[in-house]
């Protein structure tokens, strides 16, 4: 019985620093905030969005964000295991698409039911009404699009100028 008590009072320390430096250090990936606006010849680009796909040797799955009437934009990290929003990206290289909307922007979505019956989900999304499409199919492929980002450790505020022609 003793020396079973003396294994106790040996493992009791080792488990005490086990707890304690696992607490220590990063408890994950730095990311830092990226904002910006998108025009289209000077002029800005309002409710479209944006991602910006991580270059080989840049960590991460990327970030993307929806701009307002003014084409300002702030990114939200695609973050593996996240439950909340978790904005900005990881410090690196990335290329940069414009893509009209799947969802229908600055728009407020009907959703109905009747009595006691639960709302409609949204489902599969219709085609997005408006205008004739305003981006340059250049911008819309990762493959294609000039647009190259290099986000520094601080972040940083962007400004991603698409030409029409």
């Amino acid at each position: 019985m003793k020396s079973k008590c003396r294994l106790h009072l040996l493992l009791l320390p080792l488990l005490a620093v086990t707890v304690a430096l696992t607490g220590c250090g990063p408890s994950g990936p730095n990311y830092v905030p990226v904002k910006g606006v998108v025009t289209i010849d000077g002029k800005p680009l309002g409710l479209k969005t944006v991602f910006f796909a991580p270059e080989p040797g840049t960590p991460g799955m990327g970030a993307g964000a929806s701009t307002d009437e003014n084409g300002a934009f702030e990114l939200l990290a695609v973050a593996a295991g996240a439950t909340e929003d978790v904005y900005g990206a990881l410090p690196g290289s990335y290329v940069v698409t414009v893509n009209e909307p799947m969802f229908p922007l600055g728009e407020e979505i009907a959703v109905q039911g009747e009595g006691d019956e639960p709302e409609v989900a949204l489902g599969i999304p219709a085609p997005v009404r408006g205008g004739p499409k305003t981006i340059p199919a250049i911008y819309t492929s990762p493959e294609m699009t000039p647009l190259k980002i290099q986000i520094p450790e601080g972040g940083g505020d962007f400004k991603l100028e698409l030409v029409s022609q």
